[in-house]
């Protein structure tokens, strides 16, 4: 197990000189072109530290993929989900239900729902994110590289559209241009 796991298993975020110690060697190594974040970073803090790292390394962010989902249907994905801990098989109430309430396909044990899925956690993680958010975002349009995707669809046409931003940003010299907002 690797330490990044401890803390990831157990719930809790990874300290910063971890994470960032393992950005800086990722992007230091020779032939490091392009690197993907998924859910960092998450304060402006990580945001700034993040950006010195990359232009020490004469690096920087090109895109940033935010999926936008209403909190409604956030809350309401999380608090459906129910899980089979022995096997990790995941079910939703809503959209990918058990054949029996409650129980497991394959074994008929029983599912349950994790204390991070229940709506007054569901609720505060929100909060948190959107006051940490909203302050990166802000930062990143600043730069004019966030790619603001609406997220409350099915997942296949979801895909489609963070792989046709990627294959923006990937080509040529891996700078793509946002979407200009309607206004």
């Amino acid at each position: 197990m690797c330490i990044r796991d401890r803390y990831m298993d157990t719930g809790k975020l990874v300290p910063d000189e971890l994470i960032f110690g393992m950005i800086d060697i990722a992007i230091s190594k020779p032939g490091c072109g392009k690197i993907m974040f998924d859910g960092f970073p998450r304060t402006l803090e990580q945001a700034k530290r993040l950006d010195d790292m990359l232009r020490r390394r004469n690096k920087k962010l090109v895109a940033l993929i935010y999926l936008n989902v209403p909190d409604s249907e956030l809350l309401e994905r999380g608090i459906g989900r129910r899980v089979h801990l022995p096997s990790g098989r995941s079910y939703h109430m809503r959209y990918k239900p058990p054949k029996v309430e409650g129980k497991d396909d394959v074994t008929g044990e029983e599912l349950i729902q994790r204390d991070d899925d229940k709506e007054e956690t569901i609720r505060k993680r929100l909060e948190t994110f959107h006051a940490n958010n909203e302050k990166i975002l802000e930062h990143y349009k600043e730069q004019d590289v966030v790619f603001e995707v609406e997220a409350n669809d099915k997942i296949d046409i979801v895909w489609e559209k963070v792989v046709a931003i990627l294959d923006k940003v990937m080509a040529g010299d891996g700078v793509a241009e946002p979407e200009p907002k309607e206004k």
